[in-house]
């Protein structure tokens, strides 16, 4: 029986990178952290630096995903409730948007503010509007689909659980290809700015890293206890939630460990969401990222 998950690390990443007159790069922006000790959910904020959160949002059994609009608002799926939940910008207790399957486990947008649900029970991934309304089914036959991540082209990614696989959809729901991952549980899924890939491996503890063609280019960081979601900051830091470890871990770009970033007991979904300063004489405003990458979170 597979642990609760922990995917919304299924983190989503919206970045927005600032390159100073002086050549020193810099990055606003802050971490949301979704996390499931005893059933009792909550979303804490944390700065870029780390440190003490604040709570955001709670009021959850089993927060899985988050997922941000072009509005500022949140969303999330509660695994235990079967819902999918909206959040406004500005946190406090979320509202019931939506109704699923039994068990939702990661939630994901598209460009166009629609919202997609992975159900691991049933297979499915279904799709609703912003506002709740069912849009049907996106795809179906799914094993235990778990984990969803928007590339930058509009394809949906899912990690099948107990599939030990990958795949690929266009906007349409056509199946791409399949990625036939290590056996291990794939959860979590996040790009990087170059279009690679990478999976959580929640049953042998690490993240598998994939170029934009498919190849394995093999383990990016190892020796993790049950890594839920994953994601990339705006300057290119790498974060994993360690579900079984009860803490967030940073690494840089090429998978050397920097530093716990946050603790807390089971961490899930992680969603990081820079913001824009107003731009002045000694500023150049440089985008480096500008997709929000679909929150995984892990179990």
């Amino acid at each position: 029986m597979k642990l609760p998950k922990i995917y919304s690390l299924c983190l989503a990443v919206l970045t927005c990178g600032f390159v100073l007159a002086g050549g020193t790069a810099r990055a606003d922006f802050n971490v949301y952290i979704e996390y499931n000790g005893s059933g009792v959910g909550s979303i804490q904020k944390y700065p870029s630096t780390g440190g003490a959160g604040t709570l955001f949002s709670s009021g959850f059994a089993f927060p899985e995903g988050l997922v941000q609009d072009l509005a500022g608002n949140f969303y999330t799926v509660d695994e235990f409730n079967n819902h999918v939940l909206k959040i406004g910008p500005s946190g406090g207790t979320p509202t019931t948007l939506a109704t699923t399957g039994t068990a939702p486990y990661d939630i994901a947008i598209d460009g166009s503010g629609n919202l997609y649900v992975a159900v691991y029970t049933t297979g499915a991934v279904q799709k609703y509007s912003t506002t709740g309304t069912s849009l049907g089914a996106f795809v179906t036959g799914q094993s235990s689909p778990d984990g969803l991540a928007f590339d930058s082209a509009g394809n949906l990614y899912i990690s099948n659980y107990t599939g030990g696989s990958v795949q690929e959809y266009n906007s349409s729901g056509s199946l791409i290809r399949t990625f036939s991952v290590p056996s291990g549980g794939p959860q979590g899924l996040t790009f990087d700015s170059a279009g690679n890939l990478y999976v959580a491996l929640a049953n042998t503890g690490k993240v598998e890293k994939f170029n934009s063609s498919g190849t394995d280019l093999g383990a990016f960081v190892t020796g993790l206890n049950t890594p839920s979601d994953v994601a990339f900051d705006p300057l290119g830091n790498f974060y994993v939630s360690e579900w079984g470890a009860n803490k967030v871990d940073k690494y840089n770009g090429v998978g050397v460990f920097q530093n716990v970033f946050a603790t807390g007991a089971a961490p899930s979904g992680i969603l990081i969401v820079g913001t824009v300063p107003e731009p002045s004489s000694s500023l150049l405003l440089a985008l480096v990222g500008g997709a929000v990458f679909g929150l995984r979170r892990r179990r």
